[in-house]
Formats: structure tokens, C-alpha cells, sequence
């Protein structure tokens, strides 16, 4: 299941207005965007900006980018896959279709056949920038499916100080 970054609530209705103390701009739990989340800037009493984080490692392959959306929707009928959000990337449907590196890749050939569905859907949208949640049977390919692209993101940031927060944040995984 994906959720792009401009969605907010759930298949049941979500929320119709975040509660007071989610609006808080300058106290509460939650806090978020309004509370300087997305900020550039450390509010820990350095006022030295933050580096970048480069969220967007996603390119996609031509054969992917040439993909037939009935080929696409096919796909996910037969693996049962159902996706929200806007602008959700098309699926991989081979290890060589992920964009990780060729060790990755050769490494991923020597194990496995193809990547399981959840890994074919979630590559794509996490090596995007986007969030996401993932909901799949245990032993379905879960944890590759996230901590892959949690990889590839922690190697294209800039070197950061210690202690300037977390690049990856994983909650629940399995």
C-alpha cells in the first residue's frame, strides 16, 4: 500500500482535521511540517543549516519506463498488489530493473529468481523519496523490500556530523 507524500489519513476515512495539538506550531507532540519538521535549520540552539538529503534515487530503466500500463495492471492482479497515492512508480519486475548497483544486483541473481511482489512494488515508490507503508505476508520479501532502498539512501547523502539525526526511520518492520 503506498501513500504519496500529500496524502494524509487512511482507506477508512482518515482523519478530517488533525487534532490541536498537530496545528501547534511551536509545542505538542506531533508538530510536523508546521513545527519547522521539514526545516533546514537545527533548532537545538545551533543555528548552522542542515545538509540536504537527497531524496530522489530513483531513475527508472527503459524497460520500465516503456512498460504498458496493461501489462502493468495484469501484473497486479495476478500478484494481488493494490497501490494508493499519486504518481506511484511502475514495478520491477527483474533485479536487473532496480537500479541498485551491480554487486546488489548479482548478489540478489545468486539467491533468488526475481524479486517477490512487495519488492517490485516498494523499490521503485522507497528509491523515489516517497513514503510508505507495506502490508505483506511474513516471508513475502518485506525486509529487502525496505532496507535496500534504506541503503542506497544512506550511501547518497553527504557525509553528515555525528549525532545530526536519522537518515532512515523504520517503524514496525516485520
Amino acid at each position: 500500500m503506498y501513500f504519496s507524500e500529500n496524502s494524509f489519513g487512511n482507506s477508512r476515512g482518515g482523519r478530517s482535521q488533525q487534532p490541536s495539538y498537530w496545528q501547534n506550531s511551536s509545542s505538542g507532540i506531533g508538530g510536523g511540517y508546521k513545527s519547522g519538521f521539514n526545516s533546514t535549520k537545527q533548532n537545538c540552539g545551533n543555528s548552522a543549516p542542515l545538509l540536504p538529503i537527497s531524496k530522489d534515487n530513483y531513475k527508472p530503466v527503459a524497460s520500465v519506463k516503456t512498460r504498458a500500463q496493461s501489462e502493468v495492471d495484469r501484473w497486479m492482479a495476478d500478484n494481488d498488489v493494490t497501490v494508493n497515492g499519486d504518481s506511484v512508480p511502475c514495478p520491477v519486475f527483474e533485479f536487473e530493473e532496480s537500479t541498485f548497483p551491480g554487486v546488489i544486483v548479482n548478489l540478489l541473481l545468486k539467491h533468488f529468481q526475481k524479486p517477490t511482489p512487495i519488492q517490485s512494488i516498494t523499490w521503485p515508490v522507497a528509491l523515489s523519496g516517497h513514503d510508505l507503508i507495506s502490508i505483506a505476508k511474513t516471508g513475502s520479501g518485506k525486509t529487502l523490500g525496505f532496507i535496500l532502498p534504506a541503503i542506497i539512501h544512506v550511501k547518497n547523502q553527504p557525509k553528515r556530523e555525528m549525532r545530526e539525526g536519522p537518515l532512515v526511520v523504520v517503524l514496525l518492520p516485520t
